[in-house]
C-alpha cells in the first residue's frame, strides 16, 4: 500500500514485510532511481493497522480536543480544519490512510501560509518542502534552544 505522497517522486509503501521487499525488488527492476527500506515498528498507515484503531479510538473519545487557534492540516483530507470533532474523526483515520504531505504543503501554499516550522531534530520534512515547491517556507527547529529564540 502506498503510505507516504511525500514529493514529486518519492512515495513510501507500507505492508507485510515478505510483500514490500518484493514491491521494492519490483521498483528497481523497473528502473527506480532510489529504493530504501524505512525500518519502522509497524505498518503504519495502511489497513493492516485496523487492529490498533480500537485503542485509538478509546483514546481520542477520552481526549479532550479544543477549538485550535490555527487550522489544523491533516493526512486524511489534507483541508484545514478546526473542528475538534474532525480533528478527533480524522486523527484516527489517519492510522489507516496514506500521508499525503505533497497535497498537504500543495494547499497551505494555495491558502497563503507565510510560514513553516519543522519542530524535532532533522530537516526531512524542509527538505521535502524544497522539492514540493522551491519557494515553501519551512524553518527548522531541532532543539530547546530553537524554540526558545524563535519569535513570533
Amino acid at each position: 500500500e502506498p503510505a507516504n505522497f511525500n514529493s514529486p517522486g518519492q512515495i513510501a509503501i507500507s505492508g507485510e514485510v515478505n510483500a514490500v521487499h518484493a514491491a521494492m525488488e519490483e521498483a528497481r527492476r523497473i528502473g527506480a532511481k532510489k529504493v530504501v527500506e524505512l525500518v519502522v515498528s509497524g505498518a503504519l498507515h495502511s489497513p493492516l493497522m485496523q487492529a490498533a484503531q480500537e485503542g485509538l479510538g478509546k483514546a481520542l473519545d477520552a481526549a479532550e480536543i479544543k477549538d485550535p487557534s490555527i487550522p489544523v492540516y491533516t493526512n486524511v483530507n489534507t483541508e484545514p480544519t478546526t473542528s475538534p470533532a474532525e480533528i478527533k474523526d480524522l486523527l484516527y483515520k489517519q492510522l489507516t490512510f496514506p500521508v499525503r504531505w505533497m497535497e498537504i504543503i500543495q494547499n497551505m501554499i494555495k491558502y497563503r501560509i507565510s510560514t513553516m516550522y519543522e519542530v524535532g531534530p532533522g530537516r526531512v520534512l524542509c527538505g521535502l518542502n524544497r522539492r514540493i515547491d522551491r519557494q515553501a517556507p519551512c524553518t527548522p527547529l531541532g532543539n530547546c534552544a530553537d524554540l526558545d529564540s524563535l519569535e513570533i
